[in-house]
């Protein structure tokens, strides 16, 4: 309702205003709220829409009751840890303990992860600002304040398993043939790391990147765009090599 009023009150306040072009491929989103009195009809309209009592609507759940409870219950427990599997879409329910001890075994690996001793974020930042201003005619107002000025959250880590790859997990599923297996704590199980940062430092940067450098990946001779593209390029008749 609230952001029904304030487009209204936008609409009403840029009517009678030129456009003026832009060519920004970003921007913040706008918090600018045009003050009321400019247009009485509008403003006794919006205030009676604004003090209007809704009625509750009714939604028909698809869960019952028990099914719901149950749900509740899963996410509130914190001995076990719920996620998809890397491949396949099956669900995977662990023991908290043991997963934090796959989580911690990756990240132990020094080949692939070293320790720092502080975040980095604010760094990241704050060297992103120094190119920005560095070269501010590289950018629109928009783009600039989009790419400078938002909340930055640090990145979550986590791992996805990677059942199809474990042993332990196949023999079990081979032998107990059952829509739900379990596995008492599979040694070979390993995690596919996901990074996940929403809100990191870059990614308003990667965003901006990628949108300037989408229109160019079609010139390149490697590009395919889905998989119909991908089926355009098969040749009608494939030839047989004899093995």
């Amino acid at each position: 309702m609230l952001k029904f009023c304030r487009r209204l009150r936008l609409t009403e306040y840029f009517a009678d205003k030129e456009s003026e072009e832009d060519d920004s491929l970003v921007r913040n989103k706008s918090t600018f709220i045009p003050n009321t009195g400019r247009n009485k009809c509008l403003d006794d309209y919006i205030e009676n829409l604004s003090n209007y009592p809704l009625t509750p609507i009714k939604v028909n759940h698809n869960l019952t009751k028990g099914e719901k409870s149950a749900l509740q219950n899963l996410r509130n427990d914190k001995s076990i840890v719920i996620k998809q599997a890397d491949k396949g879409g099956a669900i995977v329910i662990m023991d908290s303990d043991y997963y934090r001890i796959k989580v911690e075994e990756q990240l132990n690996d020094s080949t692939f992860y070293s320790e720092i001793p502080d975040n980095i974020d604010h760094l990241v930042k704050r060297r992103m600002n120094t190119v920005l201003n560095k070269y501010t005619t590289a950018t629109t107002e928009k783009e600039y304040d989009y790419l400078k000025n938002f909340e930055r959250k640090t990145s979550n880590f986590y791992g996805l398993p990677k059942i199809h790859k474990s042993k332990e997990i196949q023999s079990a599923i081979n032998s107990q043939q059952n829509e739900y297996i379990k596995v008492q704590k599979p040694t070979d199980l390993k995690l596919r790391p996901i990074i996940a940062g929403p809100a990191s430092p870059t990614h308003r940067l990667s965003n901006f990147l990628d949108i300037i450098l989408k229109p160019l990946c079609k010139y390149v001779p490697s590009y395919i765009r889905d998989d119909i593209n991908f089926l355009s390029h098969l040749p009608k008749i494939a030839p047989v090599h004899a093995r």
